[in-house]
């Protein structure tokens, strides 16, 4: 099996270029309004709750995913996405009206997260769906790859455009790149939720679910070592990063790009990895592993402030980030019958709740302790439950 297996299935191309677009849109959001917020209130606790609100939505991502396994998947991409251009047409236009206050960025960012959320569990069982199983791993791999690329360059262009083209700039290139993917999405093929669950209530379907995974020890466990990494590990990158390029190092936005674009380029070399690899990884020890390198490396970054050292430290950051992620999300669409694995996707999704409390504590440590020390406290705390985890289901180890 080649790297580049799963783009032979037209279907799956134009997934990837869709998902290809809206994680570029998902970066460039993440860098624009973070420096924006901390530009215009030097809050680190603000930043921190703009943080926090994004991942509020994520509590519906289980519902979400049984709607996934009943109705057109496509069709429910087809509205997130419309839904998304309608959100930063709104933000555009109260930035280009000088109306633009931290209310609104704060219930946007809200809504944008509940957009999100609701995208999550459709996408990723569409990953799989439109592949044969012996090109699942390569799939979900290729597709993280889809997200890493734009986590190289998408914080850079963010940079960018607020240093030559302001704010405006930045907000019209995310619209127009959201645009651009509804438009690509139109050509996926009608995708029907797999399971005949016509006479089952979207509560009872959701309770089933719950039941699969609970059943499931190991999966379980997986879902928990998502929740850490939601908890600790991604509030560097969605919240801190901006307080720590300002603050730590003492550059500005576009070093702050190029700071979230090293994260990117270590995902894409994790991610290719993975793909390169593919049904050739056995057992489960790479996912536990990778969590372990993403704590250490995280609390390294924290104590060495020197913005070239901290390029590579957050290379590596991406990399072991990445290789998490994919392994997470392979084991338990494995592990899923295709009737379910909207569902189990959707809970997936509602690992990531923990972000919201980890963007909170961590602005709030930051504006207490400073930045580094809240990171070196995040690695550790993300370290001491990864083993935890890791002893308490062994299967995961293996």
């Amino acid at each position: 099996m080649d790297t580049l297996t799963a783009l032979r299935y037209r279907d799956y191309r134009y997934l990837t270029v869709s998902s290809f677009l809206w994680f570029a849109v998902r970066w460039i959001e993440v860098i624009v309004i973070g420096w924006l917020v901390l530009d215009t209130t030097d809050s680190p606790f603000l930043l921190g709750l703009v943080g926090a609100v994004r991942i509020a939505g994520w509590l519906l991502t289980p519902f979400a995913g049984v709607i996934a396994d009943r109705i057109s998947r496509r069709n429910l991409l087809l509205y997130s996405q419309a839904i998304g251009i309608l959100l930063a047409a709104a933000l555009l236009v109260l930035l280009l009206a000088e109306m633009l206050e931290i209310w609104h960025i704060i219930v946007l960012t809200l809504l944008r997260g509940i957009n999100i959320a609701l995208d999550f569990p459709v996408r990723n069982a569409l990953v799989v769906d439109l592949v044969p199983t012996r090109a699942q791993l390569n799939a979900v791999s290729l597709n993280r790859a889809a997200s890493d690329v734009t986590g190289a360059f998408g914080p850079v262009t963010a940079g960018l455009f607020i240093v030559f083209f302001s704010y405006a700039g930045a907000f019209w290139l995310i619209l127009i790149l959201s645009m651009v993917n509804l438009f690509f999405l139109f050509f996926l093929g009608d995708s029907p939720g797999p399971g005949d669950r016509g006479r089952d209530t979207i509560w009872s379907s959701f309770k089933e679910g719950l039941q699969v995974c609970r059943r499931d020890g190991a999966m379980m466990g997986v879902l928990g070592l998502a929740g850490v990494a939601n908890m600790f590990g991604f509030p560097l990158i969605h919240a801190l990063l901006p307080v720590f390029a300002k603050q730590v190092l003492g550059v500005g936005p576009a070093q702050l790009g190029l700071l979230a674009g090293a994260v990117g380029v270590g995902a894409l070399i994790g991610s290719l990895s993975v793909a390169w690899k593919g049904s050739r990884i056995e057992g489960n020890g790479l996912l536990w592993v990778s969590f372990l390198f993403w704590f250490m490396i995280t609390m390294l970054f924290a104590i060495v402030p020197h913005f070239y050292i901290s390029l590579l430290l957050l290379m590596a950051i991406g990399g072991g980030q990445a290789v998490a992620m994919i392994t997470t999300t392979a084991f338990l669409l494995h592990r899923a019958t295709p009737e379910m694995r909207g569902c189990v996707m959707g809970f997936r999704g509602l690992a990531i709740i923990p972000l919201f409390g980890g963007n909170l504590i961590g602005g709030t440590l930051t504006g207490w302790l400073g930045a580094p020390t809240a990171l070196v406290i995040f690695g550790f705390a993300g370290l001491l439950c990864t083993l935890a985890i890791g002893f308490y289901q062994p299967v995961l180890r293996r």
